[in-house]
């Protein structure tokens, strides 16, 4: 007697519909952060100090920089501020910055001692 062989099952081709290529929108630029929010001031606080002489002083882990008002000879403290070493450092980059920004705006500042011909105090 013979012997059949199952045949194996053939496998059904899927007719493949080409797809009309769609236009995907370009992808969006992720979103901007907003910038942080100021810290409320007390009141009073917002008009700001006057301030034409400035004493820097620092420790090991601080650095303490005095606004004053001087009126004749007679410095009036009028603000102090005490920060980290690596902020001091941030904030002398940031002056900087502002610095240059203003004079190529502006024009160059001239310093008090530069007008008298004096060197100038670092």
């Amino acid at each position: 007697m013979a012997v059949k062989k199952k045949a194996a099952p053939v496998a059904k081709k899927k007719s493949v519909k080409k797809r009309a290529a769609r236009a995907r929108p370009a992808p969006e630029a992720p979103p901007v952060p907003a910038p942080a929010p100021m810290a409320q001031p007390p009141d009073g606080m917002l008009r700001g100090h006057y301030a034409n002489t400035a004493t820097i002083s620092h420790t090991p882990r601080e650095f303490v920089l005095d606004f004053s008002w001087d009126v004749d000879q007679h410095p009036i403290l009028v603000s102090r501020v005490i920060t980290s070493p690596a902020h001091a450092k941030e904030l002398l980059a940031a002056l900087a910055e502002n610095v240059a920004s203003y004079e190529r705006k502006y024009g160059r500042i001239v310093t008090g001692s530069e007008r008298a011909g004096e060197t100038p105090v670092h």
